[in-house]
């Protein structure tokens, strides 16, 4: 048998070099290029041509089928197929009033969707959407001077627009008293009284706080809003009527069913007979 020629010892510096000889190589065009002018994407552009082919190539199939699953588990598509969806927010809804109570309201975790001088025309205006709990407080600024034919009628529109929302609480808090303004009182008043009336049909699963009986006690500068600690009174007792209503899913808690027992179960066999025959 041949004797096998004896190799060369590789050296450090072999090694040296060659890793100088490959990072100029790799690295000299790209230099190159981007010092003659051309743009840094169009070089990558190259690099990639020149070099992914011949790693597709190399790698085995079983690498290359990983790969393509994780850019695809990793894609935007993917991630937006397999979140969880989200839940659905607290909202407060509402003219002036809901202005006043926004920052007791998001302290306590509601979203707030409020502006001052609006009424049904801005309420329909709003993109239905999902809530878990939505608190309405509408109406100062259209109730003026209202007849009770009016009002039942504006009941009913507010009522259709609130149907609208996918919500799976949903309160009316009217707006109250206005003892300076007889106009306004007296629409307030023909508010209260038809949505009492739109209640007592059953028409419609909207919960009603009845603005003339929760806040008409409260300070008023202007009139009309509450001065001092009455938004936050106000809040309150709105958020104390949500919590205790009973309209809000409650998680599923699956009891044990009992096994059912035999009317003769414990009776000796003997004594069962014995029934039988006394029969």
């Amino acid at each position: 048998m041949p004797a096998l020629p004896s190799r060369r010892p590789i050296s450090g510096w072999h090694v040296t070099c060659s890793a100088l000889a490959w990072d100029i190589g790799f690295h000299g065009p790209p230099v190159f290029l981007f010092a003659r002018g051309w743009p840094i994407w169009l070089i990558s552009a190259a690099i990639a041509r020149h070099c992914i082919p011949r790693m597709v190539v190399a790698l085995p199939s079983r690498i290359l089928l990983a790969l393509a699953a994780l850019l695809f588990l990793g894609s935007p598509a993917m991630a937006a197929r397999t979140a969880p969806p989200p839940a659905c927010p607290d909202i407060l809804l509402g003219d002036s009033l809901a202005v006043g109570m926004g920052p007791y309201a998001r302290r306590t975790g509601f979203e707030v969707l409020a502006r001052q001088g609006v009424g049904l025309a801005w309420l329909r205006a709003q993109h239905p959407r999902c809530a878990r709990r939505l608190i309405v407080v509408i109406g100062t600024n259209d109730v003026r001077g209202m007849s009770p034919a009016k009002a039942a009628a504006y009941v009913a529109r507010v009522s259709e627009q609130m149907g609208r929302w996918r919500a799976q609480q949903v309160i009316w808090a009217t707006p109250g008293c206005f003892a300076r303004d007889p106009s306004l009182d007296l629409g307030s008043a023909a508010l209260d009284r038809a949505l009492a009336e739109h209640r007592r049909r059953g028409r419609g699963g909207l919960g009603v706080s009845n603005g003339r009986q929760a806040r008409c006690g409260f300070a008023s500068a202007d009139g009309v809003h509450p001065a001092g600690l009455g938004y936050r009174n106000w809040w309150q007792g709105l958020a104390q009527m949500s919590a205790s209503r009973q309209d809000l899913p409650e998680p599923l808690v699956t009891k044990p069913r009992a096994p059912a027992l035999r009317a003769s179960a414990g009776i000796p066999r003997a004594a069962r007979a014995a029934a039988g025959r006394s029969r």
